[in-house]
């Protein structure tokens, strides 16, 4: 069965290109272009994982990515930060995961322009 796995940038070419890449790769791929669809998406696709870009319209990816690791049906899938940021910048808003309820740090995090090599081996160290 294909793993599937749920792209969240409102950047058109990118997830097009992303979603190309990936599903030439074996994986099923689902994009949402803001949060408020991917919110939608995220329990009628379950995915396996989810790609997701922090500079969002409407609502940031932080947002997101806070819901995603409250959800009990989804604070387990295994999210890869994409973003234009720095990690470095970024560190204040996603921390670890506590087994107090605090927000959890996504699994990798990938510069812009992403790597595409890079980012097929954490997909594949992500979901065994």
């Amino acid at each position: 069965m294909k793993k599937r796995i749920l792209i969240i940038d409102d950047e058109p070419d990118l997830l097009m290109y992303l979603k190309t890449f990936l599903g030439d790769q074996g994986f099923e791929v689902s994009c949402a272009e803001d949060v408020p669809s991917a919110f939608q998406m995220i329990h009628r696709e379950k995915p396996d994982l989810v790609c997701l870009d922090i500079m969002m319209p409407i609502q940031s990816g932080i947002s997101f990515h806070e819901h995603l690791r409250r959800d009990v049906l989804s604070q387990q899938i295994p999210v890869i930060i994409i973003s234009g940021l720095s990690e470095e910048s970024l560190k204040p808003s996603i921390q670890e995961v506590e087994a107090d309820g605090t927000i959890g740090k996504p699994y990798r995090f990938l510069n812009k322009p992403v790597d595409l090599d890079l980012l097929l081996s954490a997909i594949r160290e992500a979901l065994p």
